[in-house]
């Protein structure tokens, strides 16, 4: 393989979907060497961290494989809760676009992945102003806007009748 050949393959692992098939190919390109590689093709120190970036590209991909599949066997009701001294209750939705926050993310960032359930509840704001809040796995609250919440999420309700009516 050559470096244009190497190039091709980490773009196709990149976009291609992690199946059982697939996880061979990219566990196999975990382990493949970058010094091995440019010492064979005479290329310089670069390509070593272009192999890093390309890397931890593949390897996020398959810790949220991972834990997509764990949050998908979890069970999420409707469920009740107290804030502000009042009993509440939390309905479940399902996120429809994927929702993370980059920065802070070692310190209790978030990531709601497509297709996973969650509980959500609203609740007033400062002002007058309606918050919404999404429980992450962990159960923590992430508060977010009404319009980041419709953006990506929806109601299980409406995800049901519009799997019923194939939409």
């Amino acid at each position: 393989m050559d470096l244009e050949g190497y190039r091709e393959w980490m773009q196709r692992l990149k976009q291609e979907p992690i199946t059982d098939a697939s996880r061979k190919e990219i566990e196999k390109a975990m382990l493949f060497s970058p010094d091995r590689f440019a010492k064979a093709n005479g290329i310089g120190e670069d390509f070593v961290k272009e192999y890093q970036a390309d890397r931890k590209n593949i390897h996020g991909r398959l810790l949220d494989d991972k834990k997509i599949k764990q949050l998908k066997k979890r069970k999420v009701e409707e469920t009740t809760f107290f804030y502000g001294g009042r009993q509440k209750k939390a309905r479940v939705c399902v996120c429809v676009k994927t929702m993370k926050n980059e920065e802070h993310r070692a310190k209790g960032g978030y990531k709601f992945y497509e297709g996973i359930k969650y509980n959500y509840a609203f609740a007033d704001g400062f002002m007058g102003e309606e918050d919404v809040f999404i429980f992450d796995e962990r159960g923590m609250k992430v508060y977010t806007t009404p319009a980041a919440f419709n953006d990506h999420f929806v109601d299980i309700r409406e995800h049901l009748i519009d799997q019923i009516l194939d939409i």
